[in-house]
């Protein structure tokens, strides 16, 4: 049972008086906020990472002395931030990985918005699920079979950017070139735009 499971089993069980008095805060009013705010929160790592701070407590002081509050055993709480450093971690080693199609892209006139506006069709996301806690060789497979599959699905057409020629998988600060089959290419260069507007 995941600790977000338990902790709103034992929310229904004990009053919310009896919590609402134990946070600590001047007023009831702001302790019923805090709680309903951790409460609505999509999950733990959302609600651990979302930089909540309210004067009293910042998100995790919050999750603890909750924790501590309905009587959660201290060692599952620590297994469970533990857990999260891990997850976080992960999270973070692919925050900037991304796939660029390459089309060897010319422009002929095309308007600069509609290009930036179609930016994200060439500078694509793999699911975290397919990368996290995989090793170096797990995720270039995972990448593989993410671009054969893109391939596929869209017979290369990228839109107003062409037909794909190949791929370029980004991640940490490497670059690895696929061919539209999935297959490693080597000792090739890719040359990469981006159209962007800028407010002035």
């Amino acid at each position: 049972m995941k600790i977000e499971e338990i902790i709103k089993a034992k929310l229904i069980i004990i009053p919310k008086s009896k919590i609402v008095n134990k946070l600590g805060y001047a007023s009831n009013k702001k302790a019923l906020e805090a709680l309903d705010k951790f409460t609505s929160s999509k999950d733990l790592y959302n609600w651990l990472h979302s930089g909540y701070y309210d004067f009293k407590y910042t998100a995790l002081s919050f999750f603890k002395k909750l924790c501590e509050i309905i009587d959660i055993d201290k060692d599952i709480v620590d297994k469970v931030l533990l857990d999260d450093k891990k997850y976080h971690a992960e999270m973070e080693r692919f925050q900037d990985s991304y796939i660029y199609v390459n089309t060897n892209f010319k422009r002929k006139g095309e308007p600069i918005f509609t290009l930036a506006f179609s930016e994200s069709r060439r500078r694509l996301k793999i699911p975290l699920e397919n990368l996290l806690f995989k090793t170096e060789s797990e995720v270039l497979n995972s990448a593989s079979d993410f671009i054969e599959n893109h391939f596929s699905t869209t017979k290369g057409d990228i839109g107003i950017w062409g037909k794909a020629v190949n791929y370029v998988f980004h991640h940490n600060v490497n670059k690895y070139i696929f061919d539209t089959e999935g297959n490693r290419i080597y000792n090739i260069d890719v040359s990469e735009t981006m159209a962007t507007l800028k407010l002035k």
